[in-house]
């Protein structure tokens, strides 16, 4: 089971210039990684992939192969993580991507686990 810890290392090995958001992050949060709150800046990064816009302190945008690894790191978290780590993606990094513009672009990277997380988010009609 993958904790949340475990998905940024995965992130890291995936697109090592994630790094530097995650110690800017860790060092602004006494020490503390907060995945519902660093998950959204790792969406950012990914989505610079498409937009062209960096993110600070990142450098540069990450290379296809980067996001691949990194989606593959998610979507294995999404079906084997804890039950933090899986909330932390569903909200943090899947509320609502078909709205960004760059979405058409971003789910050819996206696994059968967020493929069903977004579907059933899209389904979901808040009655039960």
């Amino acid at each position: 089971m993958t904790n949340i810890d475990e998905l940024f290392s995965a992130f890291v090995f995936a697109a090592p210039e994630i790094q530097a958001l995650v110690d800017e992050h860790v060092a602004n949060n006494h020490g503390e990684l907060l995945g519902h709150v660093l998950i959204p800046d790792v969406e950012r990064f990914v989505a610079s992939r498409f937009t062209g816009q960096i993110v600070e302190p990142a450098t540069v945008v990450p290379t296809e192969s980067e996001v691949r690894g990194m989606m593959a790191a998610l979507d294995a978290a999404m079906r084997s993580g804890d039950k933090y780590t899986r909330s932390a993606i569903a909200v943090s990094f899947l509320e609502y991507p078909w709205l960004a513009k760059h979405y058409t672009k971003l789910r050819p990277f996206l696994g059968p686990a967020l493929l069903g997380e977004i579907e059933r988010q899209r389904n979901w009609d808040g009655a039960g």
